[in-house]
């Protein structure tokens, strides 16, 4: 039997998790810290360091506490997709992390400041692990001792990513900051380098003028350039031009599909040289095409509905079996649904296959033409360790089926 449809476009369908903007907010300050999902960054965090003055630290501890256990804040950061993160002190680690396992709930990662080796790594997850909190640690790279050891610090099992701070690394080296960025051009292409490395994120340094968005733009260009996956931002107004620098824009992710399809062709045909567009492909430009296809999912790319089919084949192995589901996609960026199905029954006795499609979860009626997004899930596998964070969320509309 096969039943062909569309997606039902409910609502749209969450495809991978990313960093592409790291915005800071002073813990001292809740008041602004609820504001923080509001320009959607990737990734909130809670500052206990630099932006919080030492006799402010222990009130500042008190607010995180607070914040981490307000559910209306933790919903704002759920419904903006926004990563929670606490930016832990130099001075007394172990009291922010107290603070933290007072809270009704984690936040989803902390940033170690000044990482400078692995043993501080290690030291940040004992403190963590001892008081039973995700070991996910964001280690910020801002001295040199950090660059030279960059590699053992990401590759550590507990960071989850490496942040590169150009700012205070200038500072410790001696260096003169300039609008070129020439004197910590080693150091930020190493720390990109040893991220790509140990297959952990990375995230570029600030750009201090909040007030420049065409600096701003120019400095988050050479980022990705580099290969950086998101940039710090220091201003709430920083957050949409860092998101969409990161973002690739429409042509460029229909090239790429347009290539990996081609070469899944030729890979299938048994052809070692293909080409697309009259341009001869080989392995630099399958790369590049699949880090466009990555960039394009964790950037939370939606598909559209209209633009996608679906074709499911149900067969039956013998009289007794359980029917075999397979759902078939066709369409701009049909090569990310490979999907698993689990069969289910709902309280009107209806058997409905749920469809896992990367990190977004689809269900849909056996006799049903059309898949319906109902649950999400964000996660990403990082090192060989699938996490997840923020659980699910049910979709507003009620499906016709059903």
């Amino acid at each position: 039997m096969e039943s062909t449809g569309s997606f039902e476009p409910c609502r749209s369908v969450l495809v991978g998790v990313s960093r592409r903007s790291l915005l800071f907010s002073p813990g001292d300050q809740p008041d602004l810290v609820r504001k923080a999902p509001r320009p959607s960054p990737d990734v909130i965090t809670i500052d206990l360091e630099d932006a919080v003055v030492p006799e402010a630290k222990p009130a500042a501890r008190e607010a995180v506490t607070e914040l981490l256990s307000d559910d209306e804040f933790r919903a704002d950061c759920h419904e903006a997709d926004a990563e929670l993160c606490v930016r832990l002190s130099r001075a007394d680690p172990a009291a922010d992390v107290d603070a933290i396992a007072a809270a009704a709930e984690p936040p989803d990662s902390v940033m170690l400041a000044k990482a400078s080796d692995a043993d501080a790594v290690d030291e940040t997850r004992a403190l963590l692990a001892d008081r039973d909190l995700p070991t996910r640690v964001l280690a910020l790279v801002e001295n040199a001792r950090g660059v030279v050891n960059a590699t053992a610090i990401a590759d550590h099992p507990a960071t989850d990513a490496l942040v590169f701070g150009a700012e205070d690394l200038a500072a410790d080296v001696g260096a003169t900051r300039t609008t070129a960025c020439r004197e910590v051009t080693y150091a930020r292409q190493r720390v990109v380098t040893s991220a790509a490395a140990a297959e952990v994120d990375a995230i570029d340094t600030l750009y201090t003028d909040f007030e420049d968005e065409t600096g701003l733009r120019a400095a988050t260009e050479t980022a990705v350039e580099f290969g950086y996956d998101g940039k710090m931002a220091i201003h709430p107004a920083q957050v949409d031009p860092i998101n969409e620098t990161f973002t690739p824009d429409p042509d460029r992710v229909s090239w790429a599909e347009r290539l990996l399809a081609a070469r899944d062709d030729a890979a299938e045909t048994g052809r070692g040289v293909f080409a697309v567009d009259g341009e001869m492909v080989d392995a630099p430009l399958i790369a590049q095409a699949e880090r466009v296809r990555e960039r394009a999912l964790a950037a939370d790319l939606t598909f559209d509905p209209a633009a996608l089919t679906t074709t499911r084949r149900v067969s039956h192995g013998g009289d007794n079996s359980t029917p075999s589901h397979e759902l078939l996609v066709s369409g701009p960026l049909a090569a990310v649904c490979r999907v698993n199905s689990s069969r289910t029954a709902d309280n009107k006795g209806h058997i409905r296959i749920g469809y896992a499609i990367d990190s977004a979860v689809l269900r849909t009626p056996v006799t049903g033409g059309y898949l319906c997004p109902t649950r999400r899930t964000r996660s990403r596998v990082s090192k060989n360790r699938s996490t997840t964070r923020h659980g699910t969320s049910t979709c507003r509309r009620t499906c016709s089926n059903g």
